[in-house]
């Protein structure tokens, strides 16, 4: 992996974890790097700090069609956690991580550390450039995902998608000039 880890970013997110016994799962801030190693921008946190109900989360990427928590870099939980859920699922290539997040954060609570402690690099090479487009329809099959889409009207489906899609071409846009 060519992503960043900085000084005391482990130390900072399991220090949370052992205070904290609902907390599944803690999320930190993280910059955007270009492959080279320039800081692009600060990726930017719907939430700010603080522990937030794992339900809470979930909805949130559900609703908008996108990974809010982070990528793995940016993420710490219990290998307890981690292995009484079996572990990644091999089933969605480009939402590996966020189907791990949806599965830890129907068993607790969500830590936000808004400070950025990791660095996560984009270039036109990465799993996340060559299969994000392709991999695009398979979001709706993640855990709760079901359920959410059935909740909405299809003017809210329809909205939903389109959000996404753009916001996936602007991600898509971004990797082929920074990378």
């Amino acid at each position: 992996q060519d992503d960043l880890l900085y000084p005391g970013a482990l130390a900072a997110q399991s220090e949370v974890l052992s205070s904290n016994p609902d907390v599944v799962l803690v999320v930190c801030g993280c910059d955007i790097i270009s492959s080279t190693g320039k800081k692009i921008f600060k990726r930017p946190r719907r939430r700010g700090s603080g522990v937030y109900p794992g339900n809470e989360l979930a909805n949130d990427c559900l609703r908008k069609r996108a990974n809010l928590i982070g990528e793995p870099v940016t993420v710490m939980a219990r290998r307890s956690d981690f292995i009484s859920l079996g572990g990644f699922s091999p089933e969605h290539r480009y939402y590996i991580d966020l189907e791990m997040w949806l599965r830890l954060l129907e068993i607790g609570d969500c830590a936000v550390l808004d400070d950025p402690q990791c660095a996560f690099r984009i270039h036109g090479k990465s799993v996340s450039s060559s299969s994000q487009k392709g991999d695009f329809d398979q979001f709706d099959e993640l855990p709760g995902a079901g359920e959410h889409l059935a909740s909405l009207t299809p003017t809210s489906r329809m909205i939903r998608l389109a959000m996404a899609g753009i916001s996936t071409r602007f991600r898509s846009a971004i990797y082929r000039i920074y990378g």
